[in-house]
């Protein structure tokens, strides 16, 4: 296959599955609503949101960690890449 077909295949994959998660999450709250009550959906709301807030702050830690240990470890320096 050429790299434009994948892309395509990618780009249409990538869609689906923000389709289908939009639909699940649509049709979650709803039943939260239903069985649950609008109270119980408040503070899964409350949650979610945290847990989005923490997710953000991590964001870039994992990506400056490796980006900080990328040349020592090119270098081979043992040193400088020990945690103790």
């Amino acid at each position: 296959m050429s790299r434009t077909r994948n892309t395509e295949l990618n780009v249409a994959a990538g869609l689906g599955t923000q389709i289908v998660q939009l639909i699940a999450g649509f049709i979650s709250r709803t039943v939260f609503i239903y069985t649950l009550g609008e109270n119980y959906l408040g503070i899964s709301g409350l949650f979610s949101d945290v847990l989005s807030v923490l997710s953000i702050a991590e964001l870039g830690v994992g990506s400056a960690i490796t980006f900080s240990l990328y040349k020592p470890i090119a270098d081979n320096d043992h040193k400088k890449i020990k945690f103790r």
